[in-house]
Formats: structure tokens, sequence, C-alpha cells
């Protein structure tokens, strides 16, 4: 990139003040970038058969895919709110409400990380899933998830292979109280009092918004558990009269009996890839060759973005591609808030939990940019709500993480913040290399980068199911 970098040079001072006139060394040094990092426009995706994202449509609004019936894909990842929720910390099974006015339910945890949204994931290109990476490969390599050797077969993506997974999440879709009155539950036991225990089996932990057994919650959190789970929730969509005709439909020849959950997440996969597959924001047709689809204020910010020096943001060393993502997996000094993970709780350690290397701990997958502007809040756990602020933490890590205080959180959130100077030495400690230098912008050239990232949005985003 040496001649990419001189060009930069050159229009550095012009980078530093806002102009609304198109400079022609800024468009020089950009159009120099976008070949040297072979960037082009998202190309499109032949569309799923239609059958099969009909199925999926049904199934990505569907409750009974939750142990508690009380709540869908679609709540976490809803098109009105960025294909996310607008919210810090989801909240799953057992809450109230849709979007930034969700609630949590008596007895009920937030999921320990922000809900990532679902554009472009059925890209080919797309072979990680989660902010850990739990779930990665293609159907050429196989799989890697936390079923292991009991992952169902004929998984045709990674994006279908990653809808096997919030359905067994205790926290996510499937249920089991583990708090009510201040008692702990494990299955086959009560707390004093709770409603309806008279003369029902051991086993049961959680009861479905009909007050019947959320039978999914009985079922334990081992990887063996998961083929019952599956085909439990099957057996649930077989009984409702909706399903057959449109797995038939879907799935011509094959025998309803003989399909397990692998062709419900099949489908999953599709309507998402027909519904949230967005390839024309201002950037991409910029990239396909119209210099007035992004502003001149964007364009600077993009050679801020993709600038490697101490005076540019560099955001491209981990959001590069046509993605804006590498799939790899940094600890930038988020602050650590909400309850944390599995057995490390009240902490979250990211990557080390699914890999164990000590070098992982903290450390989180770089998110896609597409779209970005319409995902806050950010991070793994929604610790900022715009733009501006994930920016000026990337600058200087460590001094955003000392003064980190959480006040536009809410309440129940910003007690469960980890900030003691304690917590913040050892994150420092695997601090990625790329952001332990800082670096220096003005705030006219945040706001330039920040146009950059706003360019990057498509705009049936905003209504993906209307288009």
């Amino acid at each position: 990139m040496a001649t990419a970098v001189l060009l930069l040079t050159a229009v550095s001072l012009t980078a530093c003040r806002p102009s609304e006139a198109d400079d022609p060394a800024v468009e020089a040094a950009l159009r120099q970038i976008v070949r040297e990092n072979g960037l082009t426009p998202l190309p499109t995706l032949p569309p799923p058969d239609p059958d099969l994202v009909a199925l999926g449509r049904a199934l990505f609004f569907e409750t009974e895919l939750s142990g508690n019936r009380d709540i869908s894909c679609a709540v976490c990842h809803h098109p009105t709110f960025g294909l996310s929720d607008g919210l810090p910390l989801s909240i799953g099974t057992g809450g109230d409400g849709l979007g930034p006015e969700r609630r949590l339910g008596d007895g009920r945890q937030f999921i320990p990380r922000n809900s990532p949204d679902l554009a472009n994931r059925g890209r080919p290109e797309w072979e990680t899933f989660f902010w850990d990476g739990r779930v990665s490969g293609s159907p050429s390599s196989g799989f890697v998830t936390p079923a292991g050797e009991l992952l169902p077969a004929g998984l045709n993506s990674g994006l279908a292979a990653q809808a096997m997974f919030a359905v067994v999440s205790r926290h996510e879709m499937r249920g089991g109280m583990y708090n009510v009155a201040g008692y702990m539950i494990q299955p086959g036991e009560f707390p004093p009092g709770y409603p309806g225990v008279e003369g029902r089996p051991l086993g049961w932990a959680d009861l479905d918004i009909f007050g019947q057994d959320n039978e999914l919650a009985a079922f334990g959190n081992a990887p063996e558990d998961m083929p019952l789970i599956w085909e439990q929730l099957m057996t649930r969509l077989m009984a409702l009269p909706a399903y057959p005709p449109l797995f038939a439909a879907a799935y011509p020849g094959a025998p309803l009996a003989e399909m397990d959950f692998a062709y419900a997440a099949n489908a999953l996969a599709a309507f998402q890839t027909a519904a949230f597959t967005f390839a024309d924001s201002p950037w991409d047709r910029y990239l396909a060759g119209d210099s007035e689809a992004i502003s001149p204020a964007a364009k600077q910010g993009a050679l801020l973005f993709y600038g490697e020096g101490p005076e540019q943001a560099g955001c491209a060393a981990c959001h590069a591609g046509n993605l804006f993502t590498d799939y790899q997996y940094y600890n930038i000094a988020a602050p650590q808030l909400g309850p944390g993970a599995s057995g490390m709780a009240p902490l979250d350690y990211g990557r080390y939990e699914f890999t164990g290397q000590p070098e992982e701990r903290f450390a989180f997958r770089a998110p896609s940019l597409r779209n970005v502007a319409r995902t806050a809040p950010y991070l793994h756990n929604g610790a900022y709500d715009s733009l501006e602020a994930v920016i000026r933490h990337h600058l200087d890590p460590a001094a955003a993480l000392a003064s980190y205080d959480g006040r536009h959180l809410p309440p129940d959130l910003r007690a469960a913040l980890q900030n003691e100077p304690v917590t913040q030495r050892q994150i420092l400690l695997t601090l990625s290399p790329l952001l332990a230098d800082g670096r220096s912008l003005t705030d006219p050239q945040i706001r330039q980068l920040i146009a950059f990232l706003e360019s990057l949005t498509d705009g049936q985003a905003a209504s993906p199911l209307e288009n």
C-alpha cells in the first residue's frame, strides 16, 4: 500500500478540515485504496427456493421454538431494530415487550451478550458465528460447534448451523427457571409455594405462558442433551397444522417422520439469506463506479478508515474486506458488564471460554460494519450507544476503560458493571497490540469517519421485509 500511503499523506491536511467540496486528491487516494484492497460491490446471491424461504419465515416468527412459548428468533433479531433488539444485552425467554422496551421476567437474567444483527449472514464468506466463534465451518469443511459429533448431518450453511443453538440456550429460548423467590432450582426441585407443583412429576423446572410444563427445561445442558431438545422441538412443530404442509413443500419427497431439526435450521437460513442480504449501500454504488454515491466527508472518512499511520484510524486492520470484518478475535478492552458467561461469571472471557488459550481472554470477534449505523448499541455487550463513543474508545482503550461508568445503561445493567481496578488490569493484560499505541483523531475527523460508516448502510435495511 505504499502508493496509497503517499497519497494519504498528501491529503492528510485536507482530511483534517470538513468540506462539502469534492477534492480530486481525496478521490484519487480512495480509488487507489479500493484497487489495492480488492474492494468490490457485494455480488448478488442466487435466490433460495421460495418454499424453503416460506417455511423459514414462519419459523423465524414461531414462538413454539421457545420452551416457554413466549419468544421467537424475531424478538432478538427484529427488522425494526436493525435485525437486533436495540438493547445492550438481550432479554430472552420469560421477558416481556419488544426492542428497547423489553423487560426481564421474574427470576430471569440477561443473555450475557449483545444480539448481533443478521445482515448478510447468509453470504458464503460467513463461516464464523457468535461473538466467541463457537460455531464455525462450512458444509465442505465441516462444522465446529458445541454439539461436536452430535450435530445433525445435512446442514447446508454456517448460518443454518448457528440456528441450531439459540433454541438450546436456557436464557435465550429454551427456558428453565434458575431463581424463584431466592431459591435455586435444579431439575427435579421446586421452591416452597411454586405454583402447580403439587402432583407434578419430578424433572420439570419451568412453566410456559399457558401454565403448562415447559418440557424443554427438563433436559440438561450437556452436548448429549441437544439432540433430545431438537427432537422435541420437531415434535412440537409437527403437531401444529401449519407445519407439515410447509415442510412437505420445502422438502418434496422427504418423509416428514424422518425430518430432524436440521431441516428447520436450513429453512431459517434460507429465509434470512433471502430477506436480510443487503448489497446496495452508497458504498457499494461508489465501488461500482458512482463517485457521487458518497459524500466528500465520507470519502475523507474512508481515507481515515483505511489509513495506517498514527493520525489515521486504521480500522481496516480488523474490519477488512467487503464485509468489513476479518472474522478474527480481539481484546479491545471493552468494559465488562452483565451476568458474565457460564462458570466465569461475573466476567465474560470471550473467545477464551471456547479455546482455553490465555492470550484470548476478553477477545471477541470483530463485527461486520455493514449497516452499523442501525445496529446500536455496540460491542459484544452493548457498552456504547453511539458510533462516536465506540471510535473514541478505540483511540485510547485503557483511558476509556478507566473512565467508563455506564451512566447511560439501564439501572439493572449499571449495577452489573465490573470495572474495579483489578478487573481493568486483568483486561489490559491481553489488549490487542493493534490498539496498544493509541491513535489521535480530531473531532472533525471523527465526524468524517462516522460519515463513512453511515455510507455502509443499505436503505432496504430499514424495512427489509417490505422490499
